[in-house]
């Protein structure tokens, strides 16, 4: 018996060991299990990152090409803009009156924006027995009509441009509009003086609309005429002119006697000195904020002298009237000075 229970003590001391070996096995099958589990999410989690990667390299690769064409965008524009700056440059260049170059800063602009500049003074000499075909740079060689020497002129004038006038008669009816720039123009008849007495006539009116420069009109008789843009019986027209010299001009009426305008300014200012105006309903008028200087000469047989409206101002000195009904007529906020500094308005 007694070697019998040592039998089964031992059977069972071996059968405890087993159960424990069992145990300790299941342990780490487990381990094993979660071991695999960690393994397999460590996979999912690199799968996931070389996806990450993958995205990343192909946007990598789309942003390499957008910034390639970006290069090549930038590279045809700065050719451009090369080839922009070359044909400016091959615009700024000397030329002689008329041309389309540069040689100042004011003719360098004006260039840029491909228009017509003066780089020298000139003198343009007309004779009505003269020819537009001729050169007009002597009295040998004179143009026949005054607008064409207007019409050859640059469109901006940085220089003196006089225009010298044989004595006779032009029919055409003379017309400066649309000069640009702060140089001078003149048109002159043969004289000295605010006494000269014309031998030139313009048969058919003249006008000055939107000029710049300065200009000056001098030495020459006028009659009026209705192809001015205001479209009425006048004899000198000026509107959006900054700067307009009368000088010894002599502007009659060739209407029905006492109607039309000798002198119509509208928007300027205009200087007169010993200019004679006979038989209009208006010697001179001054309107839409024209301001105007009369200084010396005669007004005959005019209804009324000087006529002021819509802000227009004349200040007059040593004019004498001679027929005049009325001397002053100022309406809508027209103002007028006389000699004596009294003031005319309304």
């Amino acid at each position: 018996m007694t070697t019998a229970e040592s039998d089964i003590d031992s059977v069972e001391g071996r059968m405890s060991t087993a159960e424990s070996d069992v145990d300790s096995l299941e342990g780490r099958m487990t381990t094993a299990e979660s071991d695999v589990d960690g393994l397999e999410s460590d996979v999912t989690s690199l799968e996931g990152r070389m996806t990450t990667a993958e995205s990343g390299i192909d946007s990598l690769g789309t942003r390499m090409s957008t910034a390639e064409s970006d290069i090549d965008s930038l590279e045809t524009r700065t050719t451009t803009a090369e080839n922009d700056i070359d044909e400016l440059e091959s615009r700024i260049t000397p030329i002689s009156l008329g041309g389309t170059g540069a040689t100042t800063a004011n003719a360098a602009i004006a260039n840029l924006h491909g228009v017509e500049i003066t780089t020298a003074n000139i003198t343009y000499y007309v004779s009505p027995n003269g020819s537009d075909a001729n050169d007009g740079l002597t009295e040998d060689t004179p143009f026949k009509t005054i607008q064409h020497v207007i019409d050859i002129l640059p469109t901006y004038i940085f220089h003196l441009i006089t225009i010298k006038l044989a004595d006779g008669t032009y029919p055409d009816f003379v017309s400066f509009e649309d000069f640009g720039g702060t140089g001078t123009i003149s048109l002159e008849g043969n004289g000295s003086s605010e006494a000269t007495i014309t031998n030139v006539t313009l048969s058919n009116g003249l006008q000055i609309v939107g000029c710049t420069p300065y200009m000056n009109i001098k030495w020459i008789a006028m009659n009026s005429s209705t192809s001015n843009d205001e479209g009425g019986n006048i004899g000198l027209y000026i509107e959006r002119a900054p700067s307009v010299e009368l000088v010894a001009l002599t502007i009659n009426n060739s209407g029905a006697l006492q109607t039309g305008i000798g002198i119509y300014a509208l928007m300027s200012a205009f200087h007169t000195a010993g200019c004679h105006i006979n038989n209009f309903t208006h010697a001179i008028r001054a309107c839409n904020t024209a301001n105007g200087a009369i200084g010396g000469g005669t007004i005959n047989n005019c209804t009324v002298a000087f006529v002021t409206d819509a802000h227009g101002m004349l200040q007059t000195s040593g004019v004498t009237l001679n027929n005049c009904t009325y001397e002053y007529n100022c309406s809508n906020s027209g103002l007028a000075v006389k000699s004596s500094g009294a003031l005319i308005g309304s």
